[in-house]
C-alpha cells in the first residue's frame, strides 16, 4: 500500500485505490492553470500502486501518471477527474488516438536518432583534428571556448604625445 502525502494541500493520496476507468477523460492543470485534456488508455497496477496511462488530446503525447484527484478537491497544479459527471470516450476513438500518438512517437524517435547520429558524427571529426593539433608528448591540454567574438573589437589606444624631435 502506497501513501502519498501532500504538504502543500494537506491531502493523502491512496494509489492501491482505483479512481479512474479506461477511455475516461481527465483534466491537467499546469502552470498558470493551462488547462488540457487527456484521456486514459491504460491502466496497470504494480508494486506502488495504479499507474495511469494516458494521452494528451491536444499534443498526441503520451504521458502517465499514478496521482489522480477528484475535480471537486482541485488544488492548484495537477491531474483530475470529474467526479460529477465523469466523460467518456468510445474505445475506437481512443484507439485511433493511441495510434496517432504512437505514430508521432516513432516520428521522435526518428528525428532524435538522426540528431543523435549527426552529434557522434561531430564528435569523430572533432577527436580526429584534436589528435592532428596535440603533439604525442603533450601531458595536458587546455581546450577552452569563446562564446564572444573579440576578433574585430578595435579599441582606441591614446598613446602620450611624444617630444618633438630636433
Amino acid at each position: 500500500m502506497t501513501r502519498l502525502v501532500s504538504l502543500f494541500g494537506g491531502t493523502v493520496t491512496d494509489t492501491e485505490v482505483q479512481v479512474v476507468k479506461e477511455n475516461q477523460v481527465i483534466i491537467g492543470y499546469g502552470a498558470g492553470m493551462n488547462q488540457y485534456r487527456l484521456v486514459v488508455y491504460k491502466v496497470d497496477h504494480t508494486n506502488n500502486g495504479f499507474n495511469y496511462h494516458l494521452i494528451n488530446l491536444d499534443t498526441k503525447e503520451f504521458t502517465s501518471t499514478e496521482i489522480i484527484n477528484p475535480l471537486s478537491k482541485k488544488f492548484g497544479i495537477g491531474k483530475y477527474y470529474n467526479d460529477i459527471n465523469p466523460e467518456f470516450f468510445d474505445a475506437f476513438e481512443v484507439l485511433v488516438l493511441r495510434q496517432e500518438a504512437e505514430g508521432k512517437a516513432h516520428d521522435k524517435a526518428e528525428v532524435d536518432n538522426k540528431e543523435q547520429q549527426r552529434r557522434e558524427e561531430i564528435k569523430a571529426i572533432g577527436r580526429e583534428r584534436l589528435k592532428e593539433i596535440i603533439p604525442d608528448n603533450a601531458q595536458a591540454v587546455i581546450i577552452a571556448c569563446e562564446r564572444e567574438d573579440r576578433s574585430l573589437i578595435l579599441i582606441p589606444i591614446t598613446l602620450p604625445p611624444r617630444p618633438f624631435a630636433r
